[in-house]
């Protein structure tokens, strides 16, 4: 076992699971990642696709779950983004609207997965958020 340093403290280091949750709503992106720190993953927030682009360069992460509408950047131009940078890794989009055709080739083309909101923790955990999920 090799010596990890995780917030500052030497632990053992351990398989956890890594995840940016990005929404434009506050409350959303914050209980959406409480509830994951809950059952054992990492999680940290960004409030759009620039925080998210900027946190994934200082961090790494085993799977981005995102709003798929959001002003400025879309959840689909920032997973298309992050494909680009990063083949492996998981994406999950989430969305309270009907999304268009045209917007679910895009995703289905990026390798994304797509759930409507309202999104849990412990569906995400459950159902999605594994290593094996990866898509690749």
């Amino acid at each position: 076992m090799q010596p990890h340093f995780h917030h500052g403290l030497l632990t053992p280091e351990v398989d956890v699971t890594r995840v940016l949750v990005v929404d434009d709503h506050r409350n959303t992106r914050e209980s959406l990642a409480a509830g994951l720190r809950s059952l054992g993953c990492e999680a940290d927030t960004a409030g759009g696709g620039a925080d998210a682009l900027a946190r994934v360069q200082r961090a790494s992460y085993d799977w981005i779950v995102c709003d798929v509408r959001m002003p400025g950047m879309s959840g689909i131009d920032l997973a298309r983004a992050l494909r680009a940078r990063a083949p492996d890794l998981g994406l999950v989009l989430m969305t309270a609207f009907e999304t268009s055709a045209a917007e679910n080739i895009l995703i289905e083309d990026i390798g994304a997965i797509l759930l409507i909101k309202p999104v849990t923790a412990d569906q995400l955990l459950a159902d999605y958020l594994s290593p094996e999920r990866v898509e690749r």
